[in-house]
């Protein structure tokens, strides 16, 4: 089970809870982060319709998620303690999905090799280009890659 401190920081990651939007103009959201994937509520959402939940619901959709995040970081890194990294991790599995995640081939054999420096680089990096999660959240993106480097929140 993810800390409750790895909940809170994918939380304020997240930014305030939403009802329903849609993110970057490419996909909807609800609560912190759910992303709709049902095509049937897709197709009522770009209709115009509206799909609303409450805190509650979200809270649950949340800690459902990270639970998920959390489970493809141990198949990702196996063993790899509970505390910051993982949590740095838990959080771009959050925004990534398991798929995302093990796409970062050369950070985990980075993180396998215990070598943290390589493994931040590796999730802002590709080639001398900024990684496509980079580009996508930016700051947050930083932040986890400095949470890998030092191993410090």
């Amino acid at each position: 089970m993810p800390s409750e401190t790895a909940i809170e920081y994918i939380r304020r990651n997240e930014g305030p809870f939403i009802t329903c939007a849609k993110r970057d103009r490419r996909y909807w959201v609800v609560g912190w982060g759910a992303q709709i994937n049902a095509p049937a509520l897709l197709a009522g959402l770009e209709a115009g319709g509206v799909l609303e939940i409450d805190q509650t619901m979200g809270e649950a959709m949340l800690r459902f998620g990270v639970q998920f995040a959390s489970n493809a970081v141990e198949e990702f890194a196996p063993g790899l303690p509970d505390g910051p990294r993982r949590m740095a991790l838990t959080d771009a599995a959050f925004t990534l999905g398991r798929d995302g995640l093990f796409r970062f081939g050369r950070m985990r054999q980075a993180i396998m090799a215990n070598d943290w420096v390589a493994a931040a680089r590796e999730l802002l990096w590709n080639g001398g280009e900024p990684t496509a999660y980079a580009r996508q959240v930016g700051a947050r993106a930083e932040r986890n890659a400095e949470i890998l480097r030092t191993g410090v929140l």
